[in-house]
This record gives C-alpha cells, structure tokens and sequence, in this order.
C-alpha cells in the first residue's frame, strides 16, 4: 500500500500504473474467481514494481458491465480511480475488449491467451474440447496415455 501511495503521490494526474485482469470458471464448477495485478515504475529503483491484488470471488457472468465493476471495485479498494490507468491487459475476448474501452486506456492483447488461442486453433481443437482430452490423459496412467489421441 505504501508503494502505491508513494507512486500516486509521483505521478499526480497523469495515468501510472498498467492494470491487468483475467476471469475463469473453476473446472467441473460454476465458481468463478478474478485477478488483479497492477505494475508502476519505481523511480527509486529504476525498475518496474508487480502489486498482485489477489484473487476475488466474482459473482454473474463475465460480460461487460460486471468486469468493469470488478475492475473499479479492487482499484477503489487500493485508491485508484480510471484516470490512473496507462494501460490494460487481458485476454482478446470481446467481452474484454468492450469493458476495457469503457476505462479508455490503452489495451494490449494478452501473449499467452493469444498463443494459446492459435496453438489450440492449430490442433484444430476448440476450448472445450481440448479441455475435455486434456483431463481424459490427466486421468489416465503412463502406459495409458501413449494410446490417447491429444
């Protein structure tokens, strides 16, 4: 908290901190859990600062309006408000892509949401269904799994 404090006071009205989000549904499950990290320059170090805000219960859908909240809730919770965002990062859903043009801050497609995205596309497997291999092999032994096709 303190960093933060320090970092707001720093960077007093313009945008300082890159705020990113991403959403699942546990497996087998109807729970569904959020993350929030945040990253500033820190100017004594001269380096880069990761804050995790840990994971949160979300309750609803993943849709626009309630990442928004989630997103403006845990930044309250830390004194951040929209206008101290210079930049988001999530995955390239457009349920993403619609709540972060509501915070009207520059987004950056996610790298390993995207290479999993292609790779699964190469396989030509959609998410669902290479979830659904992926836990048959998990389930199976050693000497098993050579036989199943992934």
């Amino acid at each position: 908290m303190e960093l933060l404090a320090t970092a707001a006071d720093s960077y007093s009205g313009i945008p300082w901190v890159h705020v990113s989000i991403d959403l699942w549904t546990a497996p087998g499950s109807r729970l569904s859990y959020g993350a929030v990290a945040l990253r500033d320059k820190d100017s004594q170090m001269l380096g880069t600062v990761e804050k995790s805000l840990g994971v949160l219960s979300c309750l609803g859908r993943h849709n626009q309006g309630n990442i928004v909240a989630l997103q403006r809730e845990v930044l309250r919770r830390v004194g951040l408000v929209d206008a101290d965002i210079a930049s988001t990062t999530t995955d390239s859903g457009s349920n993403f892509r619609k709540a972060e043009a509501e915070v009207d801050a520059p987004w950056v497609p996610c790298a390993a949401h995207a290479l999993n995205v292609a790779v699964l596309r190469a396989l030509g497997a959609t998410g669902k269904s290479f979830d659904r291999r992926a836990e048959r092999v998990a389930r199976c032994g050693p000497a098993a799994r050579r036989w199943i096709k992934v």
